[in-house]
């Protein structure tokens, strides 16, 4: 499957190839120049949050490859899938660690770790566009996420891609409040939401690395990218 990176001719689209082509070289840039920050401030993760951020992070990887997409982009799906939650670590663990669904005000507090996110990487020149996809992983395709309701291809896409891999990891896991879903119907969840939450091109991504056939009344298969 083939996908090239929508909107990069748009006037309105802030996140084109022009704006990551110094992350080329991205494991000299990152995982070299930066490792020893990366390391140690994954390590600051519980154990959950940790393992979650791991398999968000190979996830967004393997979604980006199945896409076509270059060496670069690939990387940084990784990185940003690896980093996309460092913001938690400034979020009361209380909170974190609730045995229940989380109050407006306490959802309002979680919401903040985006913002958090960004601004550790946002002064860096190497890893500022990694800044920019980890506060935009909860935006929503139809606009209706956080923290700036950003729509469709405004969306910058590696954040797409990590959306996608960060939903289908959380509701494959148990969490306090709900038990975990099958991989069939985790997949069936993430398709019932495409284009409200999810990009239904990195739906298709993740549906064909899985390899897993989904059987619901409400599935179509999406239509596919453009070549």
């Amino acid at each position: 499957m083939k996908y090239i990176i929508d909107g990069i001719n748009e006037a309105n689209y802030d996140y084109s190839i022009e704006n990551i082509k110094g992350l080329m070289d991205i494991k000299d840039q990152v995982f070299i120049k930066s490792m020893s920050t990366i390391i140690n401030t994954v390590n600051l993760y519980d154990n959950d949050l940790k393992r979650h951020c791991e398999n968000v992070a190979l996830l967004s990887k393997e979604i980006a490859k199945e896409l076509g997409c270059k060496t670069y982009e690939v990387e940084c799906a990784y990185v940003t899938g690896l980093l996309h939650d460092i913001g938690m670590k400034f979020v009361n663990k209380d909170i974190l660690n609730k045995k229940a669904p989380l109050t407006s005000h306490e959802y309002e507090i979680v919401k903040r770790h985006c913002k958090y996110g960004y601004e550790i990487f946002s002064e860096d020149t190497d890893l500022g566009f990694i800044g920019k996809c980890i506060l935009h992983h909860h935006e929503r395709y139809d606009g209706r996420g956080y923290p700036e309701r950003l729509r469709g291809f405004n969306i910058p896409f590696i954040s797409r891609i990590v959306s996608v891999a960060d939903s289908y990891d959380a509701i494959r896991n148990d969490r306090p409040y709900r038990k975990k879903m099958s991989r069939e119907d985790a997949l069936i969840e993430i398709h019932r939401n495409i284009r409200k939450q999810f990009d239904p091109y990195v739906v298709d991504g993740l549906i064909s690395y899985l390899d897993i056939k989904v059987e619901s009344p409400n599935y179509q298969a999406t239509e596919k990218s453009p070549i």
